[in-house]
């Protein structure tokens, strides 16, 4: 009975936070193109090196991201309604966007600033 109560529950994760997976990650992307238009070093996308970096952020982000289950599967488990339920994702799903977007802010300044004398 709780394993189908679990697999009940985790399927209804999956629907929400695959999708919003890919939400979460042109977001990312839109703000790492912000910092390199602002800083004019978009040549910086034709090295390797730093494209290795910006890789390696994107599966630590994406793992941070798959944290989001934790709180998720406990929301869907407590007593609270489906209405606050819901609203309960929605608020998990915007400050972990809230954070990511800090966090990748404060490392493609980083980035930038590491690779600034390959601009062209």
């Amino acid at each position: 009975m709780a394993e189908a109560k679990f697999r009940t529950f985790l399927t209804q994760a999956l629907k929400f936070w695959e999708p919003a997976r890919l939400i979460y990650n042109i977001w990312l992307i839109l703000i790492l193109f912000f910092y390199l238009n602002r800083s004019g070093a978009f040549a910086l996308l034709k090295s390797p090196e730093f494209l290795a970096n910006c890789t390696i952020f994107a599966v630590l982000a994406n793992v941070l991201y798959s944290l989001a289950y934790i709180p998720d599967l406990v929301l869907r488990y407590s007593l609270l309604s489906p209405k606050v339920k819901r609203i309960g994702v929605w608020i998990i799903f915007a400050l972990g966007l809230l954070v990511a977007t800090i966090m990748t802010r404060f490392i493609a300044d980083e980035l930038i600033r590491s690779y600034a004398w390959l601009k062209a």
